[in-house]
């Protein structure tokens, strides 16, 4: 059960990071609809909201990696947040090489 508040109003703390994730795969590449246990737990996904600890190093809009179970999972009306800390997020995606990859 979640909670309703506007994303804009959610502001992470300390040395926190707020998360948006990828959504999981609901159908395998076969073609096989997963139910809800069966699917990847995401690990990719785009930064909304950071803590003031966090610095320089990560700014809203970044698409990230972060370790698979970390962090803690929140519902916001329809969407799943994952808040996790500065050391569990792993890598930062460049536009650049998202798009020399998707070529």
């Amino acid at each position: 059960m979640g909670f309703d508040c506007d994303e804009r109003a959610m502001h992470a703390l300390g040395d926190r990071v707020l998360i948006l994730p990828d959504e999981a795969e609901s159908i395998s590449p076969g073609g096989i609809v997963l139910p809800d246990a069966a699917q990847e737990v995401p690990c990719r996904g785009v930064v909304v909201s950071k803590g003031p600890d966090v610095g320089g190093v990560l700014h809203e809009g970044d698409k990230v990696l972060f370790a698979k179970y970390t962090g803690s999972m929140i519902e916001v009306g329809e969407r799943r947040y994952q808040i996790v800390k500065l050391e569990d997020v792993l890598l930062r995606l460049d536009a650049v090489l998202e798009e020399e990859a998707a070529a």
